[in-house]
């Protein structure tokens, strides 16, 4: 159980740093898929 609530407060953690980083704005989202697309063919 203690585990459990260990694993809880890092992703709460995890999710607040994530909204405290602010927005990106240079991020293209389909080039963002293209890359990771090639990086799936490329590893299988």
């Amino acid at each position: 159980m203690e585990n459990e609530e260990s694993k809880v407060i890092a992703l709460r953690n995890a999710i607040q740093e994530g909204i405290d980083s602010g927005i990106a704005h240079d991020f293209d989202p389909k080039k963002n898929l293209e890359e990771l697309k090639a990086k799936r063919r490329k590893n299988g």
